[in-house]
């Protein structure tokens, strides 16, 4: 199997509360080079997320966590 079947089926994180812009910024660029089934972020940065160059190819899906 390789890495990017395997990314498929995983969902990558990034919830630290003392993230920053760059550590999200990394977060989608891997999620985009190794094609991650999702990424799950605070919704503060979901405006970064949607920036067009950083969007892959794969359905983006924005889910709103109800606590």
């Amino acid at each position: 199997m390789t890495i990017q079947k395997l990314a498929g089926y995983i969902d990558l994180t990034l919830l630290k509360p003392d993230a920053v812009k760059d550590d999200f910024f990394k977060l989608f660029a891997d999620a985009k080079k190794y094609s991650f089934a999702s990424i799950c972020i605070p919704p503060s940065y979901i405006s970064l997320a949607v920036i067009p160059s950083l969007i892959c190819q794969n359905k983006v899906l924005i889910y709103r966590m109800l606590i």
